[in-house]
């Protein structure tokens, strides 16, 4: 997470016990004391297997990522901005199956960046490339959620009129934007996939609703490559989501609560069994 100051601070959790926050472990100083700083909170995500972790953040319209492997991390590696005359425009995100990791950024431009990295201990990230621009009639607001499942990755985003999309990567061939929730969204969502019993093709969807007089989380859930539940509401009034599926079995959201006055009352985890 990101604190006021800009920097990334960590906590981990084991047999559902929280660690303390940790004060100046910092992967921000994990190399060059001018990267302590970030103006994007932190995208993480652990490969199928656990072998592998992958962190990243925006600094000065760059993209930088660092991979923890063999119980240590590496350095940060800078990898630009998007192509062209684009600059980044919100926080990066990361998504990783079998195969590979994708890291996405969102242009000023409006258009949707990747860069791809195969799983290989000695593999490097490859030339940005576009991957869409925002949906028709609309602009991509804030940074967009994204997972990896069997075969496929997939990336879902709140347009500037408020409405939830998803694209859809299948052996490398993107669709169209789809649109998905038909309710009002007030917030970027977050997504989390399964990974084993039923084949990775499980995902869970938050976003929140402008549900009044607070901001309430909705979720979705696809069940199978084609079928999805309706939104429903649950429990909790939160600005910021983030969201992981530890197995098929269990689901992990972490978000920013806020009281009714809009202040902020910290960071709240909430998880459920056979979700």
């Amino acid at each position: 997470m990101r604190g006021t100051n800009n920097r990334i601070y960590q906590r981990q959790v084991n047999n559902d016990n929280w660690s303390t926050l940790t004060n100046g472990r910092l992967y921000a100083d994990m190399t060059s004391p001018n990267l302590r700083t970030w103006d994007s909170d932190p995208a993480a995500v652990n490969s199928p297997d656990g072998s592998t972790k992958l962190l990243a953040a925006a600094r000065q319209n760059n993209m930088y990522v660092g991979r923890f492997a063999n119980n240590a991390w590496s350095g940060w590696q800078n990898l630009g901005g998007p192509t062209g005359n684009a600059t980044v425009c919100s926080a990066p995100a990361l998504a990783q199956n079998s195969v590979e990791a994708r890291l996405f950024a969102l242009g000023c431009n409006g258009n949707l960046y990747e860069r791809l990295r195969p799983n290989a201990a000695n593999a490097t990230w490859s030339e940005c490339s576009l991957v869409a621009g925002p949906p028709t009639g609309t602009g991509i607001f804030g940074m967009v959620a994204t997972a990896g499942t069997a075969g496929e990755f997939e990336v879902f985003a709140t347009s500037t009129n408020k409405r939830l999309w998803q694209l859809t990567s299948t052996n490398g061939v993107w669709s169209g934007w789809t649109q998905r929730a038909t309710g009002l969204t007030t917030s970027r969502p977050a997504v989390a996939a399964s990974t084993v019993g039923d084949g990775g093709g499980r995902l869970n969807v938050f976003y929140r609703s402008n549900s009044t007089p607070y901001s309430q989380v909705m979720w979705m859930a696809r069940i199978s490559d084609t079928s999805w539940t309706s939104p429903v509401a649950i429990s909790g009034q939160y600005s910021t989501l983030a969201a992981d599926m530890c197995s098929v079995t269990r689901m992990d959201v972490i978000g920013t609560m806020y009281d009714g006055f809009n202040n902020p009352r910290g960071l709240w985890h909430k998880n459920w069994f056979n979700p």
